[in-house]
């Protein structure tokens, strides 16, 4: 039985290393796959490349093939570029390959992206400002200009690999759909809060108030980073909000008075996923958020009317806030674009806070949220 076991086990893993290799090279006549290329990384990738074959590594410049390729989604292709003053035959890495193909090269001093549009010759995009634009932008704009669905996205794009790629992808297809970019704003609204979790806080004490929502505004900051080539972007927040409780309830013959004020930063962390509509996004968002009440005050007070003089006593040692809070934070709203790069939007969410200890208050919380981005 362990003489069956092994020989399968090193069947199984023959099979893997001869079918487990998916790099490629590639000359005028010839392809060979099946073998193991070496990622040296962008620089040295662009040089040459490595292959390695049993205990031996065999080198291939430029000059000698056409392509190679590491894996499906690491592939080099042989061009020619000019450099300085000189005509340099390199390997160009392939980021978007179809009707208009982008690459990009870097070398330990420079690094730029280079088109193609059907095979055509290469037409590079350097990183340069011209006038009051960038001077990539304007090679992108006459390149594309016979898709004008992508004109207001090339405002948008930066100079980097996943922004170039996804602009790429969408003039390809000549896709309209809003460009993700970053965002960054001001946000204001209004909350519904409420205590939460008093029965672990005192049961005995605190189980006989009826907690009420309250209303509060809040005002704050906001940053959107896109997850290029997704739909989803990290959405996070600092917002400030100021709360005051007052609450009451009579147990027995005495009278129990709850008096909360806080001041309070928090931020959510949220995931978004926004359905791209055009001018109107319906969005979607959750995740954790984390609050800091940096002005805390809390108070119980007891009015004892079993005598004729009515006593008021006020419980020290108790404190029924914690100074951080945590919790989760879900919500959706709508995005209304103002022009190619700002936008307003509403939105409407929850907030689950808990205390750091299991004796503290938690929060409840409704909000209407409005902002604009930058």
């Amino acid at each position: 039985m362990y003489k069956i076991l092994l020989t399968t086990a090193f069947f199984f893993l023959f099979i893997f290393k001869i079918f487990g290799q998916s790099g490629y090279y590639a000359d005028d006549s010839t392809k060979t796959i099946g073998v193991k290329i070496i990622d040296r990384g962008s620089i040295l990738n662009t040089e040459s490349c490595q292959v390695e074959k049993k205990d031996s590594t065999f080198t291939f410049s430029p000059n000698e093939i056409n392509e190679y390729g590491i894996s499906k989604d690491l592939i080099y292709v042989a061009r020619n570029i000019q450099l300085s003053d000189t005509i340099k035959r390199v390997f160009l890495e392939v980021l978007f390959k179809g009707k208009t193909t982008l690459y990009f090269y870097k070398n330990r001093d420079y690094k730029t992206f280079y088109i193609s549009k059907d095979s055509a010759s290469l037409v590079e995009i350097p990183n340069k400002r011209d006038k009051e634009k960038h001077y990539y932008q304007s090679v992108l704009s006459e390149f594309t200009n016979d898709c004008p669905e992508v004109a207001d996205a090339i405002e948008l794009v930066t100079y980097r690999r996943k922004s170039l790629t996804e602009l790429i992808n969408r003039y390809n297809s000549c896709d309209d759909r809003p460009f993700p970019f970053f965002k960054f704003g001001i946000l204001g609204g209004y909350e519904l809060s409420g205590l939460a979790n008093a029965s672990q806080v005192n049961p005995s004490l605190l189980e006989n108030f009826d907690y009420q929502f309250n209303g509060f505004f809040i005002i704050g900051v906001f940053a959107d980073f896109p997850l290029i080539p997704t739909n989803y972007s990290i959405h996070t927040e600092l917002y400030h909000s100021s709360h005051s409780f007052s609450e009451s309830a009579t147990k027995d013959d005495e009278i129990y008075d709850l008096t909360v004020n806080q001041n309070s930063l928090k931020m959510p962390i949220l995931l978004r996923y926004t359905f791209n509509r055009g001018k109107t996004n319906p969005f979607i968002n959750a995740g954790g958020i984390i609050g800091f009440n940096y002005e805390n005050e809390n108070a119980i007070y007891i009015t004892n009317k079993r005598t004729n003089t009515i006593e008021i006593n006020k419980l020290e040692n108790i404190s029924v806030i914690s100074q951080f809070q945590y919790g989760f934070s879900a919500g959706g709203g709508i995005e209304r674009k103002i022009n190619n790069k700002n936008a307003l939007f509403l939105e409407l969410r929850f907030n689950k806070l808990f205390g750091l200890s299991k004796n503290t208050f938690g929060n409840n919380e409704l909000q209407l949220i409005t902002g604009i981005n930058f």
